[in-house]
């Protein structure tokens, strides 16, 4: 037993070495990052500092240089008045002009003479920086801003003296506690400041004085890299290897003149502080041992506790306490079964009660929703937003529907009644072998086409509701490659003065030939209306009617009068009417020609401002019918209101004419009185003409006169040159 006591004890001290080692290795790799990281910190500030100060210094120099050589200025002592007045030139210690010798004279009366070095000062025409030097006035070290100027037939250099202290101050203070420096190295690798004030030897000097001759080749061939990677303007780190010690370097162009800051410490800055740091953690890590049972104990009930919490996160709507999606997903497999039924709910217009009654209002919303499923569903969950999903076993399935939606028509909250429409999807399950995507899907395809049915907001998901979906799919992909290619055709169905039996005008309707076959409008045109693409087969066929009436009017034929379907969707867009004035201008149209058709239950429903729109349609010139007239309930009460021209009387009527006058009769005679016109669509046979004109109805549409026709074809039958 002790024997086994004994090796888990080496094991776990063997574990404890192993740990300590790789966490002293981490510690170790954090710190060289660290210091890294600092330096490479300081030598962009620092970088950038000294950057903006040697550009400012030049730029004092520049502004001097230009006033000599723009005004030409030939006495010294105006040339020092300008410096001195300079607002910025504190920052040197004094100004020189060097002649063509070599002889400088400064502003405070010095005679220099630095004719041995005169020809580094007229090499170059742009602003040069001497390396640090030791003053011949003062004993400092300095550098030199010098800048070549022509005055007349006269060059001179003009001087700026600067103290190496300026550089100095302008570098990272207490670096790594002074154990650090920085280093500012021209592009030929000579040292031009330092952050160390007592400081300022080259780089063989200290090389000389603190590397071995053995190392000494090795690190010159480091400091080769370094000095490559500073020509080609790289920026980064490396770590520099000498006998005694080893150093970490960070290494950034300063952006001008090809010059370099550079940021070193020592290795041993790390050392210091991680010695001390493993002794404690040592230390602690025996602690640990000792902990390890309470902290094991705790962790596992903590996990547990947190595992339910991502759980929950996971799967549970905080709001309504269902499950969410992924849950339904999840546990979706016991649940399908053939006889039970999966459905999609949601709320139409939802955001409306956000955006009028606040998010606190929609939410207690959701929530009741939430609870009205969990009385009805098996399982239910929130889907997303305000859309529900869940599985019912039933017998009366199209019962608990109705149940669900009658019971959130209205709900009662803080004293105020909310009235809302659901929408449902419902997909009676076939098989236990159906996979929930498939499921999702089929209920996905009744729940768009209850959408927006407030007469019917739930549909029961069957084959044929399939194929009908199928087919308005195929017709919504070709939509517009159709119109693109002009499948589109118009035609005309000829309108008949009954007392003249004289054609007058025609009513433009609408086919659609894909390839070699007709599809007629039933089959498209109610879902051109529920995708709003009705908004551009009306503009089309517009556009079309007018094109013809163009080309009739330059052959100097008169002009029938031709009825154009305008929908509902269309009398719900501000402005629509400019688009149809800009066709009409664009084609040279009178828009007497054009009557505009709306139908009886685009007056019914009333969502707009149809009075102002009419009148907007008469003031232009239009004239104005209103179609399928007579089946509605509200149109005879607000005929006196609206300003129209016609009223077209529904085919339902005229099918039963022989039967019974009385309803087409009463239509008659009330729009005489009121002075519009009436049209009888549909007329198919003699005895039906007849009651019509006894009747007294101004003119007839229908197949026993004319069919609707091709344009060319219609235009080809109409033989006079004058409509009435």
């Amino acid at each position: 037993m002790k024997h086994k006591q004994t090796i888990f004890l080496a094991i776990f001290f063997i574990i404890m070495l192993v740990a300590i080692m790789a966490y002293e290795l981490f510690l170790y790799s954090q710190a060289e990052k660290n210091i890294y990281a600092n330096l490479q910190e300081i030598a962009k500030q620092d970088a950038q500092k000294i950057k903006l100060a040697i550009q400012s210094h030049e730029n004092i120099l520049l502004a001097i240089a230009q006033e000599v050589e723009r005004y030409q200025i030939q006495e010294k002592e105006k040339i020092f008045a300008l410096w001195e007045d300079y607002p910025q030139n504190h920052v040197f210690t004094r100004m020189a002009i060097m002649d063509e010798k070599g002889n400088i004279v400064t502003n405070d009366g010095k005679v220099l003479d630095f004719s041995e070095e005169k020809e580094k000062f007229w090499a170059s025409d742009t602003v040069e920086i001497t390396e640090p030097r030791k003053s011949k006035i003062e004993n400092k070290q300095i550098h030199i801003y010098s800048k070549k100027v022509k005055v007349v037939n006269t060059e001179w250099v003009l001087m700026l003296v600067l103290e190496n202290e300026n550089y100095q101050q302008m570098f990272s203070e207490n670096i790594f506690e002074g154990k650090g420096h920085t280093y500012l190295q021209n592009e030929d690798g000579n040292i031009m400041a330092t952050s160390n004030t007592n400081y300022l030897k080259s780089k063989e000097e200290e090389i000389e004085e603190n590397v071995s001759p053995q190392e000494r080749k090795h690190l010159y061939q480091e400091l080769e890299k370094l000095q490559e990677n500073l020509q080609k303007q790289k920026n980064g780190n490396m770590k520099i290897k000498a006998i005694q010690q080893n150093y970490y370097v960070s290494y950034r162009n300063i952006g001008i003149h090809n010059w370099s800051i550079i940021s070193v410490v020592p290795e041993n800055t790390i050392g210091e502080g991680i010695y001390s740091i493993i002794m404690v953690s040592t230390s602690l890590a025996f602690f640990i041992a000792l902990c390890s049972m309470i902290a094991s104990i705790y962790i596992v009930q903590q996990n547990n506790k947190k595992q339910k919490q991502l759980y929950e996160l996971a799967y549970i709507d905080i709001l309504t306490k269902l499950g969410n999606i992924h849950f339904l997903k999840e546990n979706a497999k016991q649940y399908i079964n053939k006889g039970m039924y999966f459905i999609i709910v949601d709320i139409e217009k939802f955001k409306i009660f956000n955006e009028q009654y606040g998010f606190q209002v929609g939410d207690q919303i959701l929530i009741e929703l939430a609870n009205t499923l969990k009385q009805e569903c098996i399982m239910a969950c929130r889907w997303v937003n305000d859309v529900f999903a869940g599985f019912i076993k039933t017998k009366q399935m199209s019962n608990t529907l109705e149940s669900i939606i009658r019971k959130m028509r209205e709900k009662c909250l803080g004293g105020h009644v909310y009235k809302m429409n659901l929408c449902i999807g419902c997909y009676p399950i076939q098989s236990n072998t159906e996979t929930i995507e498939y499921i999702i899907n089929q209920a996905l395809i009744a729940h768009k086409q209850a959408k927006g049915n407030v007469v019917q907001p739930y549909y029961i998901y069957n084959e044929q509701l399939k194929q009908q979906l199928l087919k308005e799919h195929e017709i919504e992909s070709k939509m517009e490659e159709a119109m693109q290619k002009e499948q589109f055709i118009v035609y005309y169905q000829a309108k008949v003065n009954t007392k003249t039996q004289i054609v007058y005008g025609a009513e433009a309707l609408v086919r659609w030939q894909d390839n070699n076959r007709i599809i007629p409008p039933k089959d498209f045109i109610p879902i051109f209306e529920k995708n709003h693409f009705i908004l551009k087969l009306d503009v089309y066929i517009l556009e079309k009617v007018c094109q013809d009436l163009q080309k009739r009017k330059q052959e100097n034929k008169s002009l029938p009068i031709i009825s154009v379907n305008i929908s509902r969707e269309h009398l719900a867009i501000e402005n629509f009417l400019q688009e149809y004035i800009n066709i009409i201008q664009k084609y040279a149209i009178d828009p007497q020609y054009i009557e505009l058709e709306i139908t009886e239950s685009a007056v019914e429903s009333q969502n707009y401002a149809l009075g102002k729109i009419i009148q907007q349609m008469k003031k232009v010139g239009f004239q104005v019918a209103i179609d399928d007239f007579g089946t509605g309930y509200s149109s005879l009460s607000v005929l006196q209101s609206l300003a129209i021209d016609t009223i077209k009387i529904d085919k339902a009527f005229i099918d039963n004419l022989e039967q019974d006058t009385t309803m087409v009769e009463m239509i008659v005679n009330i729009t005489k009185k009121l002075g519009i016109k009436t049209v009888a669509e549909g007329v198919e046979n003699k005895k039906q003409r007849d009651i019509l004109l006894n009747l007294g109805c101004d003119s007839i549409q229908g197949y026993y006169y004319a069919k609707p026709l091709p344009a060319e074809e219609f235009w080809k039958t109409i033989k006079h040159d004058s409509f009435q």
